[in-house]
Parts: C-alpha cells; structure tokens; sequence
C-alpha cells in the first residue's frame, strides 16, 4: 500500500487536535489556540516519522512527548491540575485508538490514510461545533437575566452580593485564571486583613491609560440560583464604584 507522507501528517495533526482540545475541555482550561496549534503540530511530527524509529525504549519516548504536548498546550492551576489534564488526555487517546482497532475489525477492513483524515477532520469539526452551540446556548440563558444572586465565602466571613455577568470582562490571572470584579465594600468586609489572600496585581487598560488592581483570592462563590459552586475565584477591587452590584462576573466562567 502506498503511504503519503502528507496524509499521515494531517491525520495526525487533526487527531491531535481532537485528542488535546477534548482533553483541555475536559479538565476545564482556558483554550489558546497557538498553543493547541504547537503541541498538535509537534505530535504530529512525532507520528509521522514514528514508523521509521527502531530502539528499545520507543514507549518511554512516547510518554514524554504526551508530557510535553499537554505541558505545551495549557496553564494550570497547580500539578494535579496538570496531572488530571495529562491522565484524561492519555484516557482520550486509548479510547480513541480502541474505537479505530474495534471499527476495523468490525467491517473487516483496514482503515486507509484518506479515511482516517476524513474521519479525524469530522470528528475534530463536530467537537469544536458542539463547543460553540454550548456556549452559545449559555450567553443566550444568561441574557434572559444578567443578574444573579452570589455567595462570596473567605475563611469565616460571608457576603451575599448581586453579581452581574458581563461579556466585556475579559480579565485574566496569569494568563488563564479568570478575574472577577468586586465593589471596593465588599472587599473591606471580606478582608479585614489588608494583605490577605492578597497576590500580585494585574494591568487593566482603562480610557486613562494602563492602571493596576489589586487581586485577591475567595475561598468559595456559589451562584444561589442554580447552586452551581466555585472554589479558589479570584477577584479584583473594581476602580470605580459598582453602584447596585456587589460583584462583575467574568464571561467564561
């Protein structure tokens, strides 16, 4: 059987992408398309030339490249952050290979390069499809009520604010941590402490210029309406008053 080098690229540049986005998805990191791009490219070239490598010690090479490719292609909170992301990436791509092995042994046929392509494409397209029509379908039950109602949770203190989610805030810890924004009031009750829970600030680019806020982190914030919690926000004293808010949520939260 004749093999194209360029068919064995794309396939496995698009299973790659498949593999990496669902496994990023999946542990809930933030998705940056440049890096997806160079870890999937980098697998890529890694399965392309794969066939020709002969030494002892192939599989610990191949664990290593798995490594590097989700060390690549997302930041983490933490290392177990990073450890779930690597065992669910690993998870995805067994079973992945195991639907291919089972469906050629069901029709009784193997698989050609331009059937893997076609199938590894679609499968990669319908991914990031269903990814859109989701978000797309929260924006739209967000804007039937903008506002809701949050439970703001640091040590023994608590606050009940009304939060608004608003699609401009697009604020980020580090990079990938999403930011929220709280009222200079709501920061006092919580921190009594001024250097509590307190990291570095971050830029923000107002009409004035570029300006710094202080970011802090809260324990727990549990939206009160769909009981839905999160652990560990990071919020950020608002430089202008937030008048009947207590609190601006972040647009991919």
């Amino acid at each position: 059987m004749e093999v194209y080098i360029e068919l064995v690229f794309l396939t496995n540049l698009f299973v790659n992408l498949f593999v990496v986005t669902l496994s990023l998805l999946l542990s809930q990191c933030r998705l940056r398309a440049w890096r997806i791009g160079l870890a999937c490219v980098l697998g890529a070239v890694f399965g392309t030339i794969y066939p020709w490598l002969e030494f002892k010690g192939l599989w610990v090479v191949k664990i290593l490249l798995g490594v590097i490719m989700v060390a690549i292609c997302g930041k983490y909170n933490d290392f177990a952050h990073f450890l779930a992301t690597f065992c669910i990436f690993l998870a995805v791509t067994f079973l992945l290979g195991g639907i291919v092995i089972g469906g050629e042994n069901i029709i009784g046929i193997e698989l050609g390069q331009w059937t893997l392509l076609a199938v590894s494409l679609a499968i990669f397209v319908c991914l990031i499809c269903t990814r859109l029509v989701w978000k797309s379908f929260v924006l739209c039950r967000r804007k039937k009520t903008l506002e809701c109602n949050i439970l703001l949770q640091v040590g023994d203190k608590s606050v009940e604010v009304v939060g608004f989610w608003d699609s401009g805030n697009k604020l980020y810890y580090k990079g990938y941590l999403p930011v929220m924004l709280i009222d200079k009031n709501i920061q006092e009750l919580l921190y009594c402490d001024e250097n509590k829970h307190k990291m570095p600030s971050i830029a923000v680019k107002t009409v004035t210029g570029i300006m710094q806020i202080e970011v802090r982190e809260v324990d727990k914030m549990t939206l009160l309406d769909s009981g839905k919690c999160y652990k560990n926000v990071v919020v950020g004293t608002s430089l202008q008053p937030l008048g009947e808010y207590g609190i601006i949520l972040h647009s991919e939260l």
